[in-house]
């Protein structure tokens, strides 16, 4: 099955800076068990993820890993995966505790005092690795594609408006609910977040349970210098939103004058005020994409650690074409192979709409969307899957509850996924694309995505 066959993996791949020569195709990079020299655990733990990078190319398995080796990456590398092989393995009691238990046969023998000593810090958790707060319904710009139209805005911008919003009091309960529970990051989002008052208190309060505090914004007010170290103090990391390349195509999405100039003004002062890490969110409009070069000169200019693009979601019957889609992904991989600042495509999109191997190399799929390993807090106590979900999952004042809903663990179970997605190399991080777009082209969840292979078919 294997094109290029079996490869080692040992400290000397592990420390090499290529792949070896035609590492594209099939690869299964592996642990062997028995008597075996293997890596040391440390230099397995900080080299797997870059050894990963390097194998980008090809469809890579990881045999006879253990999961929590990956650490924080493991969402997006989970899917590559085999370590159900119990030859040769070793289990500490610590193990049962943990999510993939049932999918793992543990560590090597060779690794067992390793394992020992690590104890209950080793295992994976079953809770999110973030809860994104709409903390603020309001916002002053009223774009096109605006997810909030889906849920409470349901409608038109304008009635964001209308929703009171979440108490300070319920926003510092779900940050010590958070921090109770152990997820280890809460994103303030909106609507617009800056425009509420008492958002550095809130955030200072997340921080003070020990949480990392990210920010989506469009950059209301932080063209002011003081405003944008005040944010920069407490934020971990920040986004900023653009909707075009220059201020007539961000205020044709943005339906608001001086959008593309408040966002950048922002981006740049953020940047000035030494934020820790600064991304730039853009949703890919068919103009967006056809001007993508006029795009990355704007967010090269902004010195953006990372530039993130979502496939847009159907609003008020305007959904995306294929083809705009197809022309990212190749726009994306010449950036990658010109060596650009990072850029991918961040929420659902079924790989097989296009050359799967290609969309895969800048998609991340759906593993950080639509409630697999996060979800959302709304500005009416709502839990929901994701922004433009408007599926109830449960009440704020009790997250827990809410993850452990039917319809959450029916997500993370893969129950959802399309029977046409079964035996796709690709299906545990694609996921059959979005849920959210199968519903809405045919009531059902567990349909194909309408722009996957199958969901043409129908």
């Amino acid at each position: 099955m294997l094109s290029h066959g079996r490869i080692p993996i040992t400290e000397a791949l592990l420390g090499a800076g290529a792949p070896p020569s035609g590492a594209g195709g099939e690869v299964c990079l592996h642990l062997q068990n028995g008597g075996a020299v293997l890596p040391a655990p440390e230099i397995l733990k900080n080299g797997l993820v870059p050894l990963l990078e390097r194998f980008s190319a090809a469809r890579v398995v990881l045999e006879g890993v253990p999961y929590c080796f990956l650490g924080d990456r493991l969402p997006f590398y989970e899917y590559l995966v085999r370590n159900g092989d119990a030859a040769a393995r070793f289990k500490p009691p610590a193990c049962a505790a943990c999510r993939l238990d049932g999918n793992c046969a543990g560590y090597p023998v060779q690794y067992r005092a390793y394992a020992l000593a690590r104890g209950p810090r080793a295992f994976i958790p079953d809770r999110p690795l973030e809860v994104m707060l709409e903390a603020e319904a309001r916002c002053q710009f009223s774009c096109h594609y605006c997810f909030n139209q889906n849920t409470f805005a349901s409608g038109a911008p304008a009635r964001r408006g209308m929703v009171p919003g979440l108490s300070a009091a319920a926003v510092r309960d779900i940050a010590d609910q958070l921090a109770a529970w152990g997820v280890p990051r809460l994103r303030f989002t909106g609507g617009e977040p800056l425009l509420r008052g008492d958002l550095p208190e809130l955030m200072d309060h997340a921080r003070s349970k020990e949480l990392a505090v990210w920010v989506n914004t469009n950059g209301y007010g932080l063209g002011d210098p003081a405003r944008a170290r005040a944010l920069c103090s407490r934020a971990d990391n920040v986004l900023v939103s653009l909707r075009g390349w220059d201020a007539v195509s961000d205020e044709a999405e943005s339906g608001c004058p001086g959008s593309f100039e408040t966002s950048v003004t922002a981006a740049r002062a953020l940047r000035a005020a030494g934020v820790k890490t600064l991304r730039v969110g853009i949703c890919a409009t068919s103009a967006v994409v056809n001007n993508l070069d006029r795009v990355f000169r704007v967010v090269d200019s902004l010195q953006a650690d990372r530039v993130e693009f979502y496939r847009p979601v159907q609003v008020k019957g305007k959904a995306p074409e294929a083809s705009d889609l197809r022309l990212l992904v190749n726009k994306l991989l010449d950036r990658r192979l010109a060596g650009g600042s990072a850029a991918h495509i961040a929420n659902p999109l079924p790989f097989c709409f296009y050359e799967e191997d290609k969309v895969n190399a800048v998609a991340l799929g759906s593993v950080l969307a639509e409630g697999n390993n996060r979800f959302v807090v709304d500005p009416r106590g709502f839990c929901k899957p994701g922004y433009y979900m408007d599926v109830d999952l449960g009440d704020s004042r009790d997250l827990r509850a809410a993850w452990d809903s039917p319809f959450s663990r029916s997500v993370r179970s893969g129950e959802l996924l399309p029977q046409a997605c079964g035996g796709c190399f690709y299906a545990g991080k694609c996921r059959g694309g979005s849920r959210h777009a199968a519903w809405l082209n045919s009531g059902d969840f567990k349909a194909p995505d309408p722009l996957s292979r199958a969901g043409r078919m129908l």
